[in-house]
């Protein structure tokens, strides 16, 4: 019998006296329908299983390697042998396919942040357009007594009046809008709450005082900057004060 080495080439000497057969080799290529029904309800019936076991038959690939197919060119009276085979690989099963791809599973998605750092800007601090309720008066020791605004050509001057020299620190920031003040060893005094929300400049304010001084927080209605800081000493019938000139952007 020769052995030819391809499909293609029993199906071209297909005809006249020969025909095309193909026969399974693996472990149920014997069986008829009626057999491999009754053997699958054995192998599920609950007197036949010890433990729990899954009703679809898993991929094994021990079991595909020696599942071979043969194409063979046989006489179509069937009175003799085959003339020529082609042997090859059944066909990989769905379960196959699926079980081969769960073994890969796909990695989860990173979200990408340019220059690995996240440029999301911090939520703006909500500040009271009225006296904020945690506001300390202090007794005694340096305390601030007055805020003063005076408008000028393209800027707009913050006066704090203390009752003595004082040092002092601020910071600008969410988006230019926010100005942190901080007085060391400073208190906040009465009475100023009012005057700092008349100024058209103004849309909100925080004071606290705790041991390290006063933190006053201004939420200017347009973005600023800072264009002249000083702690000035008392001149001219002026007591000690801190000046700020803001500049609009």
């Amino acid at each position: 019998m020769a052995k030819a080495t391809s499909a293609e080439g029993l199906l071209d000497a297909e005809g006249g006296p020969y025909k095309l057969v193909e026969t399974d080799t693996g472990e149920d290529s014997e069986m008829s329908p009626l057999e491999a029904h009754m053997r699958a309800r054995k192998n599920v019936h609950p007197a036949n299983t010890k433990s729990a076991s899954a009703y679809t038959r898993k991929y094994n690939p021990a079991e595909e390697e020696g599942h071979v197919r043969v194409l063979s060119l046989e006489p179509a009276d069937g009175s003799g042998a085959a003339v020529a085979e082609v042997q090859y690989a059944a066909a990989e099963t769905p379960v196959a396919a699926e079980e081969k791809k769960s073994s890969h599973p796909v990695p989860g998605h990173k979200p990408f942040v340019a220059g690995g750092v996240d440029n999301i800007p911090p939520p703006s601090p909500k500040l009271e357009k009225a006296a904020v309720s945690d506001v300390h008066l202090a007794q005694g020791g340096t305390s601030i007594e007055n805020i003063r605004f005076g408008d000028h050509p393209g800027k707009t001057r913050i006066v704090i009046d203390v009752s003595e020299t004082a040092k002092f620190s601020h910071h600008l920031s969410d988006e230019n809008k926010v100005l942190d003040i901080n007085i060391s060893g400073a208190a906040w005094g009465a009475g100023i709450e009012a005057k700092i929300l008349q100024h058209p400049l103004i849309l909100g304010y925080r004071a606290t005082t705790d041991a390290n001084g006063t933190h006053l927080t201004l939420k200017l209605k347009k973005p600023g900057k800072v264009v002249w800081s000083a702690a000035l000493k008392p001149d001219h019938g002026k007591g000690d004060r801190v000046v700020f000139d803001i500049a609009a952007l």
